[in-house]
This record gives C-alpha cells, sequence and structure tokens, in this order.
C-alpha cells in the first residue's frame, strides 16, 4: 500500500526535518491512524487544507 508515497515522506523526515518517523517503531500504529484520518477527511469530520500552518 502506497510504498511510493512513504518513501516521500520518510525522505522529508531524514533530510528536511533530521529525525526518524514513528512509522519505523510503531507500523501497525501509523497505517492505523492513517485509515482513521482518511476515514475522516471522507466523512466530512476533518478538513483538508494543504496551506494550512502546522500546528506543531
Amino acid at each position: 500500500m502506497a510504498l511510493p508515497q512513504r518513501r516521500i515522506v520518510w525522505a522529508g523526515h531524514a533530510f528536511f526535518e533530521r529525525n526518524k518517523p514513528a512509522t519505523f517503531p510503531y507500523p501497525a500504529w501509523s497505517l492505523a491512524s492513517d485509515f482513521i484520518l482518511y476515514w475522516q477527511l471522507l466523512g466530512g469530520k476533518e478538513r483538508f487544507n494543504p496551506k494550512a500552518k502546522s500546528r506543531v
């Protein structure tokens, strides 16, 4: 599932953020949270706004 996109995300973590994504030690939690987010987006509970500033 979506491995090319994962590679892009991992590269971003490694080269820009200089950290290790939580996907490595917790792959099941990462996949589960992806599905939760997808269902929230599709159901209208969460809005998709790519231009919004990160809250982190």
